[in-house]
C-alpha cells in the first residue's frame, strides 16, 4: 500500500506547480487529491503505520479557528469561507504529506516529483519569453513571481539531491550530472520572471548548492577550483539579470521609489508605491479591527477605504505578514507565525543535538529554503498557496524524524 501511496502523493505534489494554475486541468488536482487521502486512510487502516500528528498542525486547526470567527469582521463572508475550505484542504495537504515523509524515512517522494515540476516550467518559460515575446514569462503556473518562487526552490532541490544518498543507492548516479544543467536553467529562468523576490532567493539557492557540493568535495585545491568556476557562473547570471532591462527597470524603480520620497506622493504609480500603499492600508486596518482584522480574506474589499494613495487595485496586500495581520487580526496573526516559530525551534534544536551528520548537512540546507520562504512572505501572500506549504511538511519532517532519532519529544 505505501509503493500505491507514494505514487498518488508523487503525482499529486507533481501536479501542484504545472496543472493546478490551468483551469481545465484543475479538476485533475482536485481528484489527486481526493485519491491522496483516500489511499492514505486505507494504508493507515491495513498497515502497521500510524498518524503522527506534529504540533504545527494542531496550531494551524487553531488558526482555522480564529480565521472562521474573524468572519464575524468580514464584509464578504463568502470570500472568508471559500478561502477557509481552500485552507483546510492545505491544512490536510499538510498532515499527510509529513506523514508520507515519515514513512518513508526521508523526503524523497515529494522532492522528486517537485523537482520535475520545476524542470517542466522551463522549457515553457524559454519558449514564452523567446517565442512569444512574453516579457516577464509564467510557466505553467501562470504568474511570474510563483514561477520565480518554484525556479527558486528548484535549486534547494537540486542541492539536496547533490547531498543525500538518494539516487546514488538507486544505481544512476549519473543523474547527479544531469543535473548541472538544471542549476543552471532554473537560476535563469528565475532571472527572465522578472521577479526581484526570485532573483535574492537565487543567493539563497546559490548559496545552498555550494554548501552541498563541497560537503561531497574532499581536496582543498579542488574545492577552491570549484568556488572560482561557480563564484563566476553565478556572479555572471547575475550581472546578466541586472543588464536585462526589464530587471534592471525594476530595481531602478524600487530605489527612486525611496530616493524621491514617493511614499509621500497621494498616488501610486508603480509595483513599489502600490506595495507601500497596501501594506499602510493593513496597518490601518489592524489599528481599527485590532484583535480579529477585518475578516479572511477580506483585504481586497477594505484596501481603497484605508490607502494612503490612489490608483490602487482591489487586491491582496502583497505581503503574507501585513496580510494576515490586517485579515485575522493578532490573533490570527501569532497563532499563524506560531507555525513558524515552531518550525524554527525544531531547526535550532535539530541542528545543536544532530547525531548523523549527513542528516545535518540535509538539514542545513532545509534550513536555507525555510529562510527563503521567510523572506518571500515578505513581498507575497502565501498562507492559501500549496507550493510553500509542500515545503513546509518536508521541512517538519524532517527534523521531526531527527528528534525521534536522538531521543527528544516532539
Amino acid at each position: 500500500m505505501l509503493i500505491f501511496l507514494n505514487l498518488i502523493t508523487f503525482l499529486f505534489v507533481l501536479s501542484i506547480p504545472t496543472i493546478s494554475f490551468m483551469p481545465m486541468l484543475n479538476n485533475v488536482v482536485i481528484l489527486l487529491g481526493f485519491l491522496l487521502g483516500l489511499v492514505f486512510l486505507v494504508t493507515t487502516c491495513l498497515s502497521r503505520y500510524t498518524i503522527s500528528v506534529p504540533r504545527e498542525f494542531i496550531i494551524y486547526i487553531i488558526w482555522l479557528f480564529i480565521c472562521l470567527a474573524s468572519s464575524i469582521m468580514a464584509n464578504d463572508l463568502n470570500l472568508t469561507l471559500s478561502k477557509l475550505l481552500t485552507l483546510l484542504q492545505i491544512g490536510l495537504m499538510f498532515l499527510i504529506l509529513f506523514n508520507v515523509c515519515l514513512w518513508n524515512k526521508n523526503i524523497s517522494v515529494p522532492l522528486y516529483a517537485f523537482l520535475l515540476a520545476a524542470i517542466l516550467n522551463i522549457p515553457v518559460a524559454l519558449y514564452q519569453y523567446y517565442t512569444l515575446g512574453i516579457e516577464r514569462p509564467a510557466g505553467l503556473v501562470k504568474n511570474a513571481n510563483i514561477l520565480g518562487l518554484v525556479m527558486v526552490l528548484g535549486l534547494f532541490s537540486i542541492s539536496i539531491f547533490y547531498l543525500t544518498d538518494i539516487l546514488r543507492k538507486k544505481g544512476i548516479k549519473i543523474f547527479k550530472y544531469v543535473l548541472w544543467p538544471s542549476l543552471f536553467f532554473c537560476s535563469y529562468t528565475a532571472f527572465l520572471s522578472g521577479s526581484k523576490k526570485a532573483i535574492v532567493g537565487v543567493g539563497f539557492g546559490a548559496l545552498g548548492f555550494l554548501y552541498a557540493y563541497f560537503q561531497e568535495v574532499q581536496s582543498r585545491y579542488f574545492k577552491i577550483i570549484l568556488t572560482s568556476i561557480l563564484g563566476t557562473f553565478f556572479l555572471f547570471l547575475f550581472v546578466s539579470a541586472l543588464n536585462h532591462s526589464l530587471v534592471e527597470h525594476r530595481f531602478e524603480e524600487s530605489l527612486d521609489f525611496f530616493k524621491t520620497r514617493g511614499y509621500k506622493s497621494s498616488v501610486a504609480y508603480d509595483s513599489t508605491s502600490l506595495r507601500y500603499a497596501y501594506a499602510i492600508a493593513g496597518l490601518k486596518m489592524f489599528r481599527e479591527n485590532p484583535i480579529l482584522g477585518v475578516g479572511l480574506n477580506n483585504f481586497s474589499k477594505n484596501v481603497k477605504k484605508f490607502s494612503p494613495m490612489r490608483g490602487i487595485h482591489k487586491t491582496y496586500a502583497h505581503n503574507n505578514y501585513i496580510e494576515i495581520l490586517a485579515c485575522t487580526g493578532l490573533m490570527g496573526f501569532l497563532t499563524y507565525f506560531g507555525i513558524y516559530l515552531s518550525i524554527i525551534f525544531r531547526i535550532k534544536r535539530g541542528l545543536r543535538n544532530q547525531i548523523d551528520k549527513k542528516a545535518a548537512k540535509l538539514q542545513v540546507l532545509l534550513m536555507l529554503a525555510f529562510f527563503f520562504l521567510l523572506f518571500f512572505d515578505m513581498v507575497a501572500v502565501t498562507y492559501y498557496e500549496k507550493i510553500p506549504w509542500i515545503w513546509f511538511s518536508m521541512i517538519t519532517a524532517s527534523y521531526y524524524q531527527s528528534s525521534a532519532i536522538n531521543g527528544q519529544q516532539n
